[in-house]
């Protein structure tokens, strides 16, 4: 698995850096001007997968460009769960905030995962045997830093008035809220230390899915929840702003699991 997960990062890395796609935005999801879909989108969905296949021809493929089966075992079954592109409209606006990630489980958990991004040309590769490699030092924020908040294009369960405690708590432990359109160089950014703690509210698994590893092996605190397809995941250097966060969704009957082993399932009980 360390070699097949390698082979996709390096594959992912390619085409991000590549020109040979289209910005043009050829679809938007729902209507909405936020979840767009790019030339890039479709062509490193099919590069993933096709490296997967190569390798794996009997794996299950959740990805963000494909129809969900839902009669298909996933997670139980070796499945890999593909975000292709994510940051798609910063991709068609000419920002260069946009990843690739890939998780792959079985069992229900995770065994191996990567996120390639386009900015600095970051990369890191996690599997359980051999741990985390990337091409940049992991450090953690020191002092009072911005916190990101992320939330999905569509339509949440979120309250005006939830919101407003988020970003309360948020104020309170930090200096401020950042947003790069793109919820998975929002978590680079934490792991880089230019942020001190990251807030995705159902936000989709592909999205967030693949950092739980890499998260545990680079000592940042985190916490998730998953319904569905949708994740809620909190992850921060500062232990007093973790603690707080938590206790912001559990006063809201929203209840995160600490991440504190490699070995935790992904499903809730």
């Amino acid at each position: 698995m360390e070699n097949l997960i390698t082979k996709i990062a390096f594959v992912a890395a390619k085409y991000l850096d590549s020109n040979s796609a289209s910005n043009e935005v050829l679809l938007k999801k729902n209507n909405n001007s936020r979840d767009v879909v790019t030339e890039l989108d479709y062509l490193l969905n099919e590069k993933i997968k096709k490296v997967i296949l190569e390798e794996k021809s009997n794996a299950l493929i959740l990805s963000e460009e494909d129809q969900i089966c839902n009669k298909s075992n996933y997670f139980k079954d070796l499945t890999f769960v593909i975000d292709p592109l994510d940051g798609s409209q910063n991709f068609s606006l000419g920002f260069p905030f946009y990843s690739s990630l890939v998780a792959a489980i079985e069992n229900n958990k995770i065994i191996a995962s990567a996120a390639v991004s386009s900015f600095n040309e970051q990369m890191i590769i996690w599997d359980k045997v051999n741990g985390l490699k990337s091409n940049f030092q992991n450090f953690k924020s020191k002092s009072i830093s911005p916190s990101y908040f992320a939330y999905s294009p569509i339509k949440t369960s979120l309250s005006d008035d939830f919101i407003y405690k988020i970003i309360r708590n948020i104020d309170k432990h930090s200096s401020g809220i950042y947003r790069w359109g793109s919820a998975s160089n929002g978590i680079l950014e934490l792991l880089n230390g230019r942020i001190q703690s990251f807030i995705g509210y159902e936000i989709r698994i592909w999205d967030c899915l693949a950092f739980l590893p890499i998260l545990l092996n680079a000592g940042i605190n985190s916490a998730f929840y998953i319904e569905g397809m949708n994740m809620t995941l909190i992850a921060s250097s500062d232990m007093k702003h973790y603690e707080s966060l938590k206790q912001t969704f559990e006063k809201n009957n929203i209840y995160l699991k600490d991440y504190s082993s490699i070995e935790v399932s992904i499903k809730n009980e």
